[in-house]
């Protein structure tokens, strides 16, 4: 489907970017603003949208966040709340690999546990 003008026969996104172009740190409301001085009207949203996807980039990809960062397993450390470290899980793997599946292995600890 064709793309429409918009009623001012404007190109709002184009303006959008223009704006962020001559201010790359301005805010939505900032640039709201500026755009309605010179007659054309657009949301705080719809600035937004167009913000993030110029972050994004052409890919699609999601843009990085300032701040988060994945982290990275590390041998020995805690990975969750129980206190279980990744060495520790990669150990009852290879334990449950060896005795046949998770169930063969929940049965020999439950006898183990028996044991004491």
């Amino acid at each position: 489907m064709a793309k429409r003008k918009s009623k001012s026969g404007v190109n709002k996104t184009a303006a959008v970017k223009s704006e962020f172009a001559k201010n790359p740190e301005a805010r939505p409301k900032e640039v709201v603003a500026a755009l309605a001085e010179q007659g054309v009207v657009v949301t705080t949203g719809y600035v937004s949208t167009i913000k993030s996807a110029m972050k994004r980039g052409d890919d699609g990809a999601a843009a990085p966040v300032a701040g988060f960062r994945k982290r990275k397993a590390v041998a020995g450390k805690t990975v969750s709340s129980t206190g279980i470290s990744l060495v520790d899980l990669q150990a009852a793997r290879d334990l449950a690999s060896k005795l046949g599946g998770i169930e063969q292995a929940k049965m020999v600890l439950e006898e183990l546990k028996n044991l004491r």
